[in-house]
């Protein structure tokens, strides 16, 4: 499992995670371990990793992922599961795999630009929708359309097996 990896590296990560001024942020960790040890892995799986430390060593305080946070966990883990995909199959499953990868990439970033005009917008007028329930709205429509995406990837893959 890619756990295995991490162990060697888990007091370090769980030292960069303690609650407290130097504390990171999970994409700030997988960027210090490839830097430091040249260890590559996911925010995912980082996260899953500390969910198994923190069960296996109930005394080590880590704090929960942000909601931010939590929406880049699901929307790589969700890339990284179509990515899986990809291994053993034709060119032209490949390429319908990476198009519908490549459209979840963009509705991430039209996402992220539609937070930033409603939060624009929203230090414009006064009676609004508060910016934390716009952000879970959001975030769902996301991962809803990524499933949908994920969907139509997996009927694409089905009917060129065909």
């Amino acid at each position: 499992m890619a756990f295995e990896n991490l162990r060697p590296h888990q007091d370090e990560i769980v030292a960069l995670r303690r609650p407290g001024a130097k504390q990171k942020k999970l994409r700030d960790v997988v960027d210090h371990l490839y830097d430091t040890h040249g260890l590559r892995t996911t925010m995912g799986t980082l996260s899953r990793f500390l969910q198994e430390v923190e069960r296996d060593a109930p005394g080590v305080a880590l704090r929960a992922p942000t909601q931010d946070e939590e929406t880049h966990i699901e929307a790589a883990a969700l890339l990284t599961e179509l990515i899986a995909l990809i291994d053993g199959r034709s060119t032209e499953q490949r390429l319908a795999i990476e198009q519908l990868s490549s459209r979840i990439e963009v509705n991430i970033r039209t996402v992220e630009e539609l937070e930033k005009a409603i939060a624009a917008q929203s230090n414009q007028t006064t009676d609004t929708v508060p910016p934390a329930l716009l952000t879970q709205i959001w975030t769902r429509a996301f991962l809803i359309c990524a499933c949908l995406t994920a969907m139509i990837a997996l009927g694409v893959v089905y009917a060129l097996k065909s």
